[in-house]
């Protein structure tokens, strides 16, 4: 029924959506070099891993991320920046950002901007990819 998901490990998945997309690569086992979208949520090392987007990612690989993370531009690959939400598309899949925040702990705060995605899919719906986050009031809609 979800054999177009692939859950890594943590919060890594694999979504092929007749473009491969990763969300938040991390221990990743072998080296595919198959991806044609990487989702970072944020820059903690268990979602935004240079060595494991270095083995899934392609020479024309797009990456997505907040605004506010500029890590990923040391890779060498386009980035497209966004902030919670903001609606767009990339390689003709339309996607949406959403916030990813704690409410009760100080890990991963509002104010920084992180965030989770929607991948609007014609085949599959809609896919809530929520990176670090609380159940939040927004998400529930």
């Amino acid at each position: 029924m979800l054999d177009f998901i692939t859950i890594n490990e943590h919060s890594s998945i694999r979504v092929d959506e007749g473009k491969i997309i990763y969300s938040d690569p991390y221990n990743i086992n072998c080296a595919p070099h198959d991806a044609d979208i990487i989702l970072i949520t944020h820059n903690h090392f268990d979602h935004y891993s240079p060595d494991d987007i270095r083995k899934v990612m392609k020479s024309d690989t797009i990456i997505v991320c907040p605004d506010t993370v500029n890590e990923p531009k040391e890779l060498g690959l386009t980035v497209k920046q966004v902030t919670a939400g903001e609606k767009f598309e990339v390689l003709g899949i339309r996607f949406e950002a959403v916030p990813a925040y704690n409410i009760g702990k100080p890990f991963h705060p509002k104010s920084n901007g992180w965030l989770g995605y929607i991948i609007d899919s014609p085949d599959h719906g809609r896919i809530y990819i929520a990176g670090d986050t609380d159940s939040l009031p927004t998400t529930n809609k």
